[in-house]
């Protein structure tokens, strides 16, 4: 029994279902449907991919060169055990294509100077059969080679004492003398001459001997300098770590606090009747604020003594 989507999906495509249809038959569409609404539902990915949708298999490139690769080598390999099989079997080691039609200089020597010696004997003849040879001296040829006789050894011995005398031997005493020994350095050291005073020579003196030096010297002035401003500020009441402040100096800063004063004052004055902008209202307000710290100045400095911070 056809089903009603069946039928739907027939009357669609204008194809007339049949009872043995299957339904991958009877819900197959147009070309032209199946390639407009399948490119937006599953877009095709290169070549490869639409030759899979077509059902033929793509070559696999990268397998094929693996192998192509793989009997290179296998090739490769076959030829060189050969060479090897057939260096072998005729004698020759390998050698390089430059060295091949050179023979080999120990053969060549062999070959011209084999002579039989009559303490030799040559030996020919192998596994192979070759006309190798090799000599060999004969029984009792080896010429008579005398070693030297081992000496034994024996330590150099230097400043030995000399030998404990025996007890036969009788050992020669020096001759004894009748002189007083005590009597004699006595009248040696009477008769001496006095021995000579050895005169102390002047010591060099530096140019700096005796002076005090200016590090010294500085030192105290500092000290000196010091206890100097304590007096005075003792005498005139200054408080503790402060010193009075010369006269000259005093009127030199009051001189200058007075110019900058005056010098305020003028940009104050040049200022506009009107003052409106912000701008105007900021510069007006830092030359008053600075003309008060100059008058504060001048009085502190206008007064007859000022005291000033020690350093």
């Amino acid at each position: 029994m056809t089903s009603p989507i069946e039928l739907r999906a027939a009357a669609t495509s204008g194809v007339t279902p049949s009872a043995s249809a299957t339904p991958a038959a009877m819900y197959k569409r147009p070309a032209a449907a199946q390639s407009s609404i399948g490119d937006v539902i599953a877009p095709v990915h290169g070549v490869r991919d639409a030759m899979a949708r077509k059902g033929i298999k793509p070559r696999d490139h990268a397998r094929d060169n693996v192998r192509a690769l793989r009997e290179v080598q296998k090739m490769n390999r076959a030829a060189r055990d050969e060479a090897v099989m057939t260096a072998r079997m005729t004698g020759d080691g390998f050698k390089l294509k430059k060295f091949q039609n050179v023979q080999s200089k120990i053969k060549m020597g062999a070959s011209t100077s084999r002579v039989d010696a009559p303490d030799t004997v040559a030996m020919s003849g192998g596994a192979g059969g070759g006309s190798e040879s090799k000599k060999f001296l004969r029984k009792g040829t080896r010429p008579d080679v005398t070693k030297e006789p081992v000496r034994p050894f024996r330590r150099k011995v230097e400043n030995v004492k000399p030998a404990v005398p025996k007890k036969d031997e009788v050992a020669v005493l020096a001759p004894r003398s009748d002189r007083d020994f005590v009597h004699s350095n006595a009248k040696e050291v009477i008769e001496a001459e006095p021995a000579r005073v050895h005169e102390e020579k002047e010591a060099v003196k530096p140019a700096t001997y005796g002076k005090v030096p200016r590090y010294l010297a500085e030192r105290k002035a500092m000290m000196e300098e010091s206890k100097r401003r304590e007096e005075e500020r003792k005498a005139d009441g200054c408080p503790p770590g402060m010193h009075l402040m010369p006269e000259s100096e005093r009127l030199d800063t009051l001189r200058v606090l007075q110019a900058s004063h005056e010098e305020v004052q003028q940009q104050i004055f040049r200022l506009p009747l009107v003052i409106e902008t912000a701008g105007q209202v900021r510069r007006k307000n830092a030359l008053e604020a600075k003309l008060k710290e100059i008058s504060d100045a001048i009085g502190i400095f206008d007064r007859p003594a000022v005291y000033v911070q020690d350093d």
